[in-house]
């Protein structure tokens, strides 16, 4: 799993803490990878936030 944000930091520590193993654990570029391993499945969410402005 590759994360590409401003948080990388932050999920690096994450998905250390839920036992995964580091590919490229340096979050100095903005990206982390960490390898899942005997997973049978796995769910993605999405989160859509929308803004308006009034004059």
């Amino acid at each position: 799993m590759t994360v590409t944000s401003p948080w990388a930091d932050a999920w690096g520590r994450y998905f250390e803490e839920q036992g995964m193993q580091p590919v490229d654990a340096d979050p100095a570029d903005g990206t982390v990878t960490y390898r899942i391993e005997d997973v049978e499945s796995v769910v993605v969410q999405q989160t859509a936030v929308g803004v308006e402005l009034e004059r």
